[in-house]
């Protein structure tokens, strides 16, 4: 009986086997090991090539219908050349340098089979990655104009561009160059700040280190500056900035020109000279796992002449502003808040005996967010001699809130706005105050996916007072519906 027992149990641990093999090799990626052999990469292995080379070759015989190639999540299956003894291609666009991954898959004479090789790239054997981009454009135009007096003319018109982009990597560093090339020749004239003939349009190098807590990088030449929302936002210039970032706490520095240029031909856009440049220094500290961001700032400069896009009457302007900013985060996106305070001082005519001007700007937001609704509100002040160095034009004089709620269940989704703002904020005798209100409502219905319902309402008011004599005073009622 004890033989016969031990029998049976060996034979059930036997079956277990089998079957524990079959299942691993019908749904466990390691099973692919048994169908496919890699010949290019090898598992693990380090590729020098810019695209390299996939290849394998199939131990048993597979439905070649089945098989699908995967290039870190991309099919390059139409990519490959499958024949019954294996699969040949190459990457099929160029592949950063880094850790990738390439999956096969199919039916296999026992079942479904898949395999996934890890594999390093590097583009060059002294280099970690090393690439150039170019796309070139061309314009070509010819007319012929017959006048009915005088004699007939013609007119030629050649525009190509050539949009560059560069990239060396080696360590923890890299540098790259991007730029806009352009060729310009016409028969006719062309206005300033274009040329005729070859201009570098625009371009800009950058030069990054990153190693542990060190994040540091030099930009140079058209930048766009991102400061604060009440200074600097999306400030496109020309010039240098230098940016470091050492664990929780970060840095900024730069220095522009306070006009805008076209082409390299007027400058670095790096100096300190209150007449053509802005410079500024910036930094802050993020805590508790980011969800507080404190930073501060301070910026001078200022502008002796126009350009092409900003243009003053007055000889020239210059001042400085100072400030911070402060985020928070503190429960996952449910409450976020913002608060920037900023005060500037602003000459915006250097050639009178006026003195400058100092004030102030503030605003406060909330916002927050859930499955099935987000919520916002702000409050905002301007002072009316609040400015900016270069010609930016801020908004100043103004103060107001503004706040919106959204909710969505199931098919509906219901909102609401609301704002109330008005100008001349010290009340100065000398023109109105204009109060501007405003409100919303909205519905929409997505249960009909051929025929989406969507239903809103909004009222504006503005309204003036204290009219000075001889103004004309504001009334305004707007109600508008929309279906």
């Amino acid at each position: 009986m004890a033989k016969r027992f031990l029998q049976v149990v060996t034979g059930c641990v036997l079956m277990m086997f089998i079957s524990f093999g079959y299942a691993v090799y019908a749904d466990d990626g390691s099973s692919g090991a048994a169908v496919v052999e890699m010949i290019a990469p090898l598992p693990h292995s380090e590729v020098i090539a810019k695209k390299p080379r996939i290849s394998g070759r199939f131990t048993v015989p597979v439905d070649r219908e089945s098989v699908l190639i995967l290039l870190d999540d991309s099919d390059i299956t139409a990519l490959a050349e499958i024949t019954a003894d294996g699969f040949q291609c190459r990457a099929p666009q160029l592949l950063l340098s880094g850790s990738h991954m390439i999956t096969i898959s199919g039916n296999g004479p026992q079942g479904p089979f898949e395999v996934q090789v890890e594999f390093f790239s590097r583009h060059s054997a002294m280099l970690d990655e090393i690439y150039t981009t170019n796309e070139w454009d061309l314009n070509a135009q010819a007319s012929n104009y017959h006048a009915n007096y005088g004699d007939d003319f013609s007119m030629t018109h050649l525009d190509s561009t050539l949009n560059h982009q560069s990239v060396v990597r080696k360590g923890d560093w890299d540098i790259s160059l991007v730029a806009n090339v352009r060729y310009l020749e016409q028969s006719q004239g062309v206005a300033r700040p274009e040329r005729k003939g070859f201009d570098v349009h625009d371009f800009m190098v950058r030069t990054h280190y990153q190693h542990e807590m060190i994040d540091a990088a030099f930009e140079f030449g058209d930048l766009q500056l991102e400061e604060s929302q009440n200074t600097f936002t999306s400030l496109s210039r020309h010039g240098g900035q230098f940016n470091l970032g050492l664990g929780n706490f970060y840095a900024n520095a730069f220095s522009v020109f306070s006009w805008d240029t076209y082409g390299v031909h007027d400058g670095s856009g790096i100096g300190f000279n209150d007449d053509k440049y802005l410079r500024g220094i910036s930094g802050g500290m993020k805590m508790f796992n980011e969800r507080i961001d404190v930073k501060g700032f301070y910026f001078d400069g200022g502008q002796r002449r126009n350009s092409f896009s900003t243009w003053s009457q007055e000889e020239g302007n210059e001042g400085d502003v100072y400030g911070f900013v402060v985020k928070t985060d503190l429960w996952q996106r449910k409450l976020a808040t913002e608060l920037e305070y900023d005060r500037s001082d602003f000459d915006p005519d250097i050639s009178d005996n006026e003195s400058s001007e100092s004030d102030e700007a503030f605003r406060v937001e909330l916002a927050g967010e859930g499955d099935l609704y987000s919520y916002g509100a702000s409050y905002k002040y301007f002072g009316p001699d609040y400015d900016l160095p270069g010609n930016l034009s801020p908004q100043r004089d103004f103060r107001g809130f503004d706040a919106f709620g959204s909710l969505n269940y199931a098919n509906h989704s219901f909102g609401i706005t609301l704002s109330h703002s008005y100008d001349n904020v010290d009340s100065d005798s000398s023109y109105a105050r204009t109060t501007s209100d405003a409100g919303g409502l909205t519905y929409s219905y997505n249960g009909f996916a051929s025929f989406p319902i969507s239903l809103g309402y909004q009222r504006a008011m503005d309204d003036s007072k204290d009219e000075p004599a001889g103004g004309q005073e504001t009334d305004l009622i707007t109600d508008t519906f929309t279906v």
